[in-house]
């Protein structure tokens, strides 16, 4: 919504950036499967979440300062996108365990 209603985003940016979202699970998949299964899973949860949370808090301060783009929505939400896999599968691991 941030790239539609902030950056007036055309169809063709929203459709990067959805997919930019989305990739990280087949990119990211495997790799946060084998990360989750070597590390304790509490901790990795809680980090991922706080990193989630200090990502994400940058678009609207960049909307605030006025610096805010189409490059940023896109780094955010891929990397956002990375932590929220590797989250999952920890946490799937962390109920199961």
């Amino acid at each position: 919504m941030t790239a539609v209603l902030v950056l007036g985003a055309s169809p063709s940016q929203m459709g990067i950036l959805s997919a930019a979202g989305t990739a990280s699970v087949l990119i990211f998949g495997l790799v946060a499967g084998l990360i989750a299964d070597r590390v304790r899973r509490r901790p990795l949860m809680i980090g991922t979440d706080i990193a989630r949370a200090a990502l994400l808090s940058t678009v609207p301060l960049a909307a605030w300062a006025g610096v805010l783009g189409m490059p940023q929505l896109l780094a955010v939400t891929a990397l956002a996108g990375l932590l929220t896999v590797l989250f999952d599968v920890a946490y799937q691991a962390y109920l199961t365990g």
